[in-house]
């Protein structure tokens, strides 16, 4: 009886990897690395859920008074906020897939609304200075935020970029690419100021005047038909 070769783990590595940052399709991962289609796609979804699994501790949440107290003045620091005993902010982001199929497969599900979060003061035409400052504060403190969705698609391209894959495996993808990112940052690997002013350029560029041009109707000179 004939047995198919074992992939080997670095191979196995590689091919996880190279799907992570570049979101290549499996047909490419199966030309690169020298595997089947069906072989690539179980060995990412197997070594995301190894990741998972050996470096979850590379992302942890406070557990003492004395941790939650010194993020408090580090969050301050780092965002020049003024907003007393804000220790972090929350906010979403989206990941483009592929609709599921079924009753629920076009359902937007509602964000909760938490006592313990921060809440923009209702925008309108009378907002008294204390609320807009507020409001000022509270946008300061939720760039941080911005920032980090916006490294982790611009260096894992398949945040970034549609997936074709089911949802039930997509939670590991995600969980992985932030795994990663952290474990890059405490090996030396990755310069998060030099990161973050990338990041910074790119969304200037995405400003630029030229880019959101209205494109209407060409004006009709006269003498054209």
């Amino acid at each position: 009886m004939k047995f198919r070769r074992a992939v080997l783990v670095d191979v196995r590595l590689g091919v996880t990897l190279y799907k992570l940052f570049k979101n290549t399709n499996y047909s490419d991962l199966s030309d690169k690395f020298g595997i089947g289609e069906t072989t690539a796609h179980d060995i990412v979804v197997q070594t995301t859920a190894a990741i998972i699994k050996c470096l979850r501790y590379k992302i942890r949440f406070l557990e003492t008074a004395a941790e939650v107290r010194a993020m408090v003045a580090d969050f301050q620091q780092i965002t020049k906020t003024r907003l007393p005993n804000v220790a972090g902010a929350i906010d979403c982001t989206h990941f483009e897939i592929i609709r599921p199929v079924g009753p629920d497969g076009g359902l937007r599900r509602s964000e909760k609304v938490l006592e313990y979060l921060c809440r923009l003061a209702r925008e309108c035409s009378r907002l008294m200075m204390t609320e807009a400052e507020y409001n000022q504060q509270h946008h300061l403190a939720q760039i941080v935020i911005k920032q980090a969705f916006g490294l982790l698609k611009m260096k894992f391209k398949c945040l970034d970029q549609k997936q074709r894959i089911k949802l039930k495996y997509l939670l590991n993808i995600i969980k992985s690419c932030c795994i990663l990112h952290n474990f890059l940052i405490d090996v030396g690997e990755t310069n998060i100021n030099v990161e973050i002013k990338a990041w910074e350029k790119h969304i200037q560029a995405l400003k630029e005047p030229k880019i959101f041009e209205d494109y209407k109707d060409p004006v009709v000179v006269e003498g054209e038909p």
